[in-house]
């Protein structure tokens, strides 16, 4: 199960990943999936297969003798603009970190770099039968990865509730067929949780739920006032998972980046030694398998749930190892 546009064992990490999700649902309930390769494949290349539009990742940057990925959208293009024409250096490590103190999703690429694994805490082997139709998730993600993990987690029968703000719409909202893929079955509502009336709504909804996934970086729950723990103080049954774009134990972690820039900082994007944007952003739907099995874990867990970290650069870190051992195709 080989794709020559991807790292040589995305397929087949993705196939593993959802085996082990596939044993924590028949775990949890009799529910099943499918697992042939032709449907891993076409998560994995889902933009693709679904959209004839879809631009492909940006193309790498040149900075000095190295790199840089950039995932802009417009309001980010002028502050970027002016970055690139006022910094004094050809130094893509500094001109991302630069960058990164702006928001940018700015990221170099890398050489030689050796795997990143996240650090979870415990065991998620599900330990109690459960009917998923009456697990209530609330889906605070966009884009991909996140996305992905509830729309498995809906398609296995549970309820999911996606919070999307009219002001702050899902990225993939004008991609109709991938947003489609992705969130159909789901209970769309429009709560911006800055605002006094829908917090009263979502705080309710956390009351009466039983996993809350987010996607935004690291830092925002907390500014929101809506910490794992202040969650579980709404709700001491709450399961929480956020998925961030690197692990907490690295210097990176308050970084902001998508799947292309994992893999350019992951150093699978220099296999050949040239900068190589992929052609899709395999890391997310990576992680939103991984996260699948991972809240199924969760929702299946006796006594405590502690809140669990998956990050796009420890999904792929197995890739990363295998290239750092020359197995890498």
């Amino acid at each position: 199960m080989r794709s020559p546009e991807l790292p040589t064992g995305t397929l087949e990490l993705a196939a593993g990943y959802l085996a082990e999700a596939s044993d924590q649902l028949r775990r949890l309930t009799r529910a099943r999936l499918p697992t042939d390769p032709e449907w891993i494949r076409h998560q994995v290349m889902l933009p693709l297969d679904l959209d004839e539009t879809w631009p492909g990742s940006t193309a790498p940057v040149p900075v000095g003798s190295g790199a840089i990925h950039a995932d802009l959208i417009d309001d980010d293009d002028e502050s970027f603009e002016e970055l690139m024409a006022t910094l004094p250096t050809d130094d893509p490590e500094q001109v991302a970190a630069d960058a990164q103190r702006l928001r940018l999703p700015v990221t170099p690429y890398r050489t030689g770099t050796q795997p990143v694994f996240d650090i979870l805490p415990g065991d998620f082997t599900v330990s109690k039968r459960r009917t998923i139709t009456k697990i209530r998730v609330l889906d605070l993600t966009s884009l991909w990865a996140g996305p992905l993990a509830t729309a498995l987690l809906a398609a296995a029968g549970a309820e999911v509730i996606k919070i999307e703000p009219a002001a702050r719409p899902d990225g993939f909202r004008e991609r109709t067929e991938l947003f489609h893929a992705l969130n159909a079955g789901k209970d769309v509502r429009d709560l911006d949780l800055r605002n006094e009336d829908d917090r009263d709504q979502f705080e309710e909804l956390v009351a009466m739920s039983d996993l809350v996934v987010d996607s935004f970086s690291r830092r925002v729950m907390a500014n929101l006032g809506y910490s794992p723990a202040e969650l579980r103080h709404l709700n001491n049954n709450i399961a929480t998972l956020s998925i961030t774009a690197f692990p907490g134990h690295v210097p990176e972690r308050e970084w902001v980046s998508y799947g292309a820039g994992v893999h350019a900082i992951s150093g699978l994007g220099m296999i050949t030694g040239e900068p190589a944007a992929p052609v899709v952003a395999y890391p997310d739907p990576l992680t939103g398998i991984r996260a699948f099995g991972v809240a199924l874990g969760l929702l299946g867990r006796t006594g405590e749930r502690p809140h669990v970290e998956l990050s796009l650069l420890g999904s792929v870190a197995p890739l990363i190892e295998a290239a750092a051992a020359g197995t890498h195709g």
